[in-house]
């Protein structure tokens, strides 16, 4: 003889769902969960700065390996200026001593420190 199942009714779906659910919830969570774990999408990087220049174009040297020429003439004769109005300086202070100041004093001062800052760049490496 046939086992007849009992009727349907909504409280027998329900019993079915309830039992069903944990199952359902679990094959839910497993296929979802390889949806939810893509990499991030990163900007993409900006190109190389050497991508605009050509292979044919010429590396510019670096301070290290490139000497800069020195006028060694010009130099000396900068450095003779210097020294001849250093050597004004103790007679117009003797003036400013005595409440008087030359008036191409200050002027001097100006060209000695200019001079003076254009030698030691000149020879500082």
């Amino acid at each position: 003889m046939k086992k007849l199942s009992p009727p349907f009714t909504p409280m027998n779906g329900l019993v079915r769902l309830a039992a069903a659910s944990p199952l359902l919830l679990c094959l839910l969570s497993s296929l979802l969960a390889p949806a939810q774990q893509q990499k991030p999408k990163y900007p993409a990087p900006p190109p190389p700065l050497s991508a605009g220049i050509s292979n044919d174009a010429q590396p510019v040297p670096s301070s290290a390996t490139a000497r800069r020429h020195i006028d060694l003439v010009k130099l000396q004769e900068e450095a003779d200026e210097l020294s001849q109005l250093a050597q004004t300086i103790p007679a117009d202070m003797t003036s400013v001593r005595h409440n008087l100041l030359p008036k191409d004093m200050l002027e001097n001062l100006k060209r000695i420190e200019k001079l003076s800052k254009h030698v030691r760049s000149e020879l500082t490496p």
